[in-house]
């Protein structure tokens, strides 16, 4: 790099004369936060995986603009209570479906009638398709609201076994109708 560059200039200052002008407690605050980093980075990368560095970087953000409602004690907890906020807040948001404003004047009560008598007729058709075994298990469950060991019981069968069956007939009942 070409001599008198600013991060030439910027290196050869040691971190105490980079923060020369910077007040005694601020200091403390962002030396304390620095510590704070590796743990922060293993926080934000279990709640968010490969948003993680964005999450550390909105975080600090976060409490270096709010540094004064830090009360000086427990540092780490209130890092992790800011990242846990922001963290909170994306996912609300992602999961935030836009509104849509349906005209009344189109007829879309009838085709809903229709679609869901076809929805109906389809399902009724998967779960004929499956083995009974499969075909009283989804129905003890799903239509009559029986829990696995009521099932269990009735059908004399484990009731692990009931679960498994209940999972295949789903996934074999998804297949149908993913067909159709």
């Amino acid at each position: 790099m070409a001599p008198g560059r600013w991060h030439d200039l910027h290196e050869r200052r040691s971190p105490a004369q980079r923060h020369q002008n910077a007040a005694p407690a601020n200091r403390n605050f962002e030396a304390a936060i620095l510590d704070e980093l590796p743990r922060l980075r293993r926080l934000a990368g279990a709640l968010a995986g490969c948003c993680g560095d964005d999450l550390v970087q909105d975080c600090l953000a976060v409490a270096l603009e709010r540094q004064a409602q830090w009360r000086g004690d427990n540092l780490s907890g209130w890092l992790n209570a800011i990242m846990r906020s922001i963290d909170s807040n994306r996912r609300r948001h992602d999961r935030v479906l836009p509104m849509m404003v349906l005209d009344e004047d189109i007829g879309l009560e009838d085709r809903a009638a229709e679609t869901r008598e076809m929805d109906r007729i389809g399902v009724e058709a998967a779960l004929d398709r499956l083995e009974p075994c499969f075909r009283a298990v989804v129905i003890l469950r799903d239509i009559e609201g029986y829990n696995y060991e009521e099932i269990a019981e009735m059908l004399s069968i484990p009731c692990g076994t009931v679960m498994s069956r209940l999972a295949r007939a789903r996934h074999r009942m998804a297949e149908t109708l993913s067909a159709a």
